[in-house]
């Protein structure tokens, strides 16, 4: 346990900060690289990197806060110490889609699409950031006599390392984002919910082992509400991809993309399209592109 990796003269330079800033750099590499695959201009990522970070690292301590009251009710300015770990995933979620929703719709392209480029950058954040949590010693686990179990500051014993469980789980979601993205045939938004889904059931399964109020004996606040989102994120993933494959003569949008470097077929009595059509917005060259009227930088 290293709260601390090491001082610059008066400077403490914190285990947890460091590694959640090193998760956000690697999750805006790999959405710059995976941009074009969902037909987004990758600078137009980096413009909305600094904003999504900001939302998202108040989303998680704002979440976390309010669901751990009692820890800041005698000392509230211990909220602004996020150094000292303390943040909630699900919150960092709400608060970078947010900032999703809001671009999307000022450079008018699809929330899916946009949702899907940094959706395997989340996991991959995700991963880091709870290694981050296992250096500071917070998101601990229940009491184990297993020679694999972790001291940590804030408990006595022994304790699972659920945040190394929870590293791996999500560099295994990670992966499987890369793979899938490439192989199957999706609509816009799918694979950010595949994310959503996948990052769920790794957190539900590492809950049984970490230390937390419970519900009922064996289920978690945390289990409770991830049941709720996960049936919600299957229903919408179930929706989206009957809305993609209904015909368009049902009043359905066709939404399932075209192969990278490919433009998709017209749809059935739509107008043809040619090489002087203007481009999409959003995409290299575009509107949305850097130095167009959009005004993205």
């Amino acid at each position: 346990m290293y709260p601390v990796l090491f001082r610059l003269g008066p400077v403490s330079v914190y285990s947890f900060g460091l590694l959640l800033a090193l998760g956000f750099l690697l999750a805006v590499a790999v959405a710059f690289f995976n941009a074009k695959r969902h037909g987004i201009d990758k600078w137009l990522v980096l413009d909305m990197a600094l904003f999504a970070f900001i939302a998202g690292l108040v989303g998680s301590r704002l979440l976390f806060v309010l669901l751990n009251w009692q820890l800041y009710a005698d000392e509230p300015l211990k909220v602004f110490a996020t150094w000292e770990g303390g943040v909630s995933f699900y919150g960092a979620i709400a608060g970078g889609f947010v900032v999703v929703v809001i671009f999307a719709r000022r450079f008018k392209i699809r929330v899916g699409r946009l949702a899907d480029t940094v959706a395997p950058g989340l996991a991959l954040a995700a991963s880091v950031g709870r290694l981050g949590c296992l250096l500071n010693g917070c998101c601990y686990g229940v009491p184990t006599s297993g020679f694999w179990g972790v001291f940590t500051r804030f408990a006595p014993g022994l304790r699972h390392p659920t945040q190394l469980y929870e590293s791996v789980a999500y560099l295994l979601v990670f992966v499987f984002l890369l793979w899938w993205q490439k192989r199957h045939a999706r609509a816009p938004g799918q694979v950010f919910l595949a994310f959503v889904g996948a990052y769920i059931v790794a957190r539900f399964g590492v809950e049984f082992f970490r230390e937390g109020e419970r519900v009922y004996p064996w289920l978690s606040l945390t289990q409770a509400a991830s049941i709720v989102i996960f049936l919600a994120t299957v229903v919408i993933y179930i929706y989206l991809g009957y809305r993609a494959q209904a015909p368009v003569g049902l009043g359905h949008e066709q939404l399932l993309p075209a192969p990278a470097g490919e433009q998709a077929p017209p749809a059935p009595g739509a107008p043809p399209t040619g090489p002087a059509d203007a481009p999409d917005v959003g995409a290299p060259g575009g509107a949305g592109a850097p130095g167009a009227e959009s005004g993205a930088e």
